[in-house]
C-alpha cells in the first residue's frame, strides 16, 4: 500500500483538529484517495464511540488495595555513580 504525507492527517481531520489550511488541503486529497476517506471515516466512528463512553468511579476498596500492593514492592537501590572514564 502506498504511503503519502497526508496519511497522518486522517485522525486529526476526523477529530476536527486541523487548521483551516490543512483541512482544505486534506479535503482536496480526500476527493482522490479512497484509502484516506475510509481511514478518516473509521477514525470518526471510533471517536464517536469513545465520546459515548461513560466513566465510572473506582470502588472504595481499590485505593487501599493498590497502596497495600505498592508497599509489598521492593524499591530498587540507587545506581552507582558513573566511572570518570566512561
Amino acid at each position: 500500500m502506498k504511503q503519502h504525507a497526508t496519511d497522518a492527517l486522517s485522525a486529526a481531520y476526523a477529530l476536527g483538529a486541523l487548521d483551516p489550511g490543512e483541512r482544505a488541503g486534506f479535503e482536496h486529497h480526500l476527493r482522490a484517495c479512497e484509502t484516506c476517506r475510509q481511514e478518516a471515516a473509521e477514525f470518526g466512528t471510533t471517536a464517536a464511540l469513545l465520546g459515548a463512553t461513560v466513566s465510572e468511579a473506582a470502588p472504595m476498596w481499590s485505593k487501599a488495595r493498590v497502596m497495600a500492593a505498592v508497599k509489598a514492592v521492593r524499591q530498587l537501590p540507587p545506581l552507582p555513580p558513573p566511572l570518570p572514564w566512561s
